[in-house]
């Protein structure tokens, strides 16, 4: 029998699983304040957990980070590629129970995919 080994300290941390407000006036503020970025990095402990995930992958998309999305800011002589990245690891367990959720993320331009998990009994 293998004891668990726990190291991940998100739970202490930062509490129970919560939802975002919206993405949207966050990055369009951005936007108006910096200009665009290529980049959408997340610092979301578990997205597929969250019952609000069809609808954060989609404001994800209608933000403009959708598969192989380029970012073309001016001066720029060649486009680059945008990229969304949850930080902190999405949840191996939830995205093997339905194929919707890596269908869902497939639609953005998801770069790292990083698997997260609790302990090394997972």
């Amino acid at each position: 029998m293998h004891s668990e080994i726990h190291f991940c300290g998100v739970p202490k941390l930062e509490g129970g699983q919560r939802d975002t407000e919206s993405l949207t006036y966050l990055v369009q503020e951005i936007e108006r304040r910096y200009g665009s970025k290529k980049d959408l990095i997340l610092m979301d402990n578990n997205v597929v957990a969250s019952p609000r995930f069809k609808d954060i992958i989609s404001e994800i998309r209608d933000l403009g980070f959708t598969r192989g999305a380029l970012l073309k800011r001016e001066g720029m002589r060649v486009p680059v590629q945008r990229r969304v990245d949850f930080n902190q690891g999405v949840d191996a367990r939830i995205l093997c129970k339905d194929p919707m959720f890596l269908r869902e993320l497939a639609t953005t331009c998801l770069k790292p995919l990083r698997i997260a998990f609790d302990h090394l009994g997972l």
